[in-house]
């Protein structure tokens, strides 16, 4: 029905159960992914009535698909669309740059050709190189699937491994276990096995290139399964079809705590009108309003797609419509949560700071601003003040020696709190763990965009850097050297994804 306020899709596979309800923008406003054990019946029984709680008594419209829908649709009278189809529509409705798609199932594995010559893939009767396969293996290791992948991450060296056949790859990873060879190598091996057994089988020699988009439960939650066939298929990040673009602030978007310039809010708004946007930084929310908002010129549509991560994602906001009063503040930005210091924690972080920046000879007299900041969730120390001129600023510490040696000093008084490097006269102080890969971190789970989705764009992914944290997580990455690179970047990227949409 065209009026319905949200649109409800339960996907029943051959091993797992899923959920998502969709609003009218078509944002996730609910989902669930589960094991359903083959009790499909109690499975989607509890999943419908919890369901209940979402939809309330709002219109909506309903489809089941999966290989296990079929039945339930016809015996329960429900709209059916096959997980073909309705794959398809969906990556060209949500990622239509996609050249290529990759999907593990349980039990069944498909590649998808888009373009001129689309074709679609899918393996026959045997369950080799799925869910299943990699459930079977890992219990050959005594682990589960997230086990295997956690080894995996320790791996170092590839064995083969059949994968067509799930005895013959039993009786190799015997082999191997009898040999003493290393479970992490082993678990490392099976994926590959895996990458062999849907390039080889399923591909059969056409090219698995362009864009590439990976679905299915295996390749969401198995970051190793996932780099083995970027590493595989030799893919750079401009070849996975990103579905969300975050962004690094400062030396990124725009010079050290500056306005955004004109050339760099124009191609942000191209791709706005493209994709879903995240910034997230150091800074408070007032440095991202009057950095990035008053300078961006968005529409309101634009804004519904932006996401703002202060604080390295401790705390996230949402633009809501000028019609809705959904929590929103009068500039129409909804705080989702934050995560702050109490107040003993930000004077004891002041007093730890001012005393070892004094001790070493790093507290200057002139400044321009404060040199101590409370951003909620962080903890800022700027040498020369936040408001301090960029030529003033890098030509503190070019080699970053100064903040290394202060951030050393603060981290063994306040071992129970996490302190780094930050801009260029800056030391960020966070609880244990707060990083922007936390923030991508709960990102993704905010959004429901796998973080191998994502791409970030950062000038600081170097190892002593603060973007490094996200590279680290596996996100795929694009290296800057300052706004005048990423407005580029951006131009190019923003322009390649409206020029596929139009094919």
């Amino acid at each position: 029905m065209v009026d319905s306020a949200l649109n409800v899709g339960i996907d029943i596979g051959s091993t797992t159960i899923k959920v998502v309800v969709l609003n009218q923008a078509k944002e996730i406003v609910y989902k669930t992914y589960a094991r359903h054990f083959s009790e499909i019946g109690r499975a989607l029984h509890e999943n419908l009535a919890a369901l209940r709680s979402i939809v309330g008594r709002q219109r909506f419209s309903f489809a089941l698909t999966g290989s296990a829908g079929m039945g339930v649709a016809q015996r329960v009278g429900l709209p059916f669309v096959q997980e073909v189809i309705a794959c398809a529509s969906a990556v060209r409705s949500f990622i239509p740059q996609t050249d290529t798609a990759v999907e593990l199932g349980g039990e069944d594995a498909k590649i998808t050709y888009f373009g001129q010559a689309s074709e679609q893939r899918m393996n026959g009767i045997c369950a080799g190189g799925t869910g299943s396969f990699i459930d079977h293996m890992a219990a050959l290791l005594s682990t589960d699937a997230p086990g295997l992948n956690a080894l995996a991450e320790k791996g170092k060296q590839i064995y083969t491994i059949a994968s067509r056949c799930g005895v013959f790859a039993k009786t190799d990873i015997q082999a191997l276990i009898n040999d003493g060879v290393a479970k992490a190598d082993i678990a490392l091996s099976i994926f590959q096995a895996v990458v062999n057994q849907t390039i080889g089988n399923l591909a059969q020699g056409r090219p698995i290139s362009g864009h590439i988009a990976f679905l299915g439960g295996p390749l969401y939650f198995l970051s190793e399964l996932r780099k083995r066939f970027v590493e595989t298929l030799k893919l750079a990040p401009d070849d996975i079809v990103p579905r969300l673009v975050a962004f690094d602030l400062d030396e990124t978007l725009a010079p050290s705590k500056s306005p955004l310039p004109a050339p760099m809010a124009a191609a942000l708004r191209a791709l706005l009108d493209v994709v879903p946007v995240c910034v997230i930084s150091g800074g408070r929310f007032s440095q991202f309003h009057d950095q990035v908002l008053a300078h961006l010129g968005a529409t309101g549509g634009q804004l519904s797609r932006l996401h703002l991560m202060p604080t390295c994602g401790t705390r996230y906001y949402v633009h809501v419509p000028a019609a809705s009063s959904d929590g929103a503040g009068s500039d129409g930005w909804r705080l989702v949560y934050a995560n702050d210091f109490t107040p003993a924690q930000v004077d004891r972080g002041f007093a730890v700071v001012e005393a070892e920046a004094r001790r070493l000879g790093l507290w200057e007299e002139r400044t321009w601003g404060a040199i101590l900041e409370n951003r909620g969730s962080q903890i800022t120390f700027s040498a020369l003040g936040q408001e301090a001129p960029l030529d003033a600023k890098k030509a503190w510490d070019p080699t970053g020696e100064k903040k290394g040696r202060l951030r050393d000093a603060v981290a063994a008084r306040l071992p129970e709190l996490e302190v780094r490097s930050g801009g260029s006269t800056s030391v960020d102080i966070t609880p244990k763990g707060v990083d922007k890969a936390y923030g991508m971190t709960h990102l993704a789970e905010r959004t429901g965009i796998p973080l191998n989705d994502m791409l970030f764009v950062g000038d600081r992914l170097d190892a002593e850097g603060n973007d490094h944290p996200v590279k680290a997580l596996g996100v795929p990455c694009r290296a800057v050297t300052g706004w005048e690179d990423t407005v580029g970047y951006v131009t190019a990227l923003a322009a390649r994804i409206a020029g596929s949409r139009q094919v």
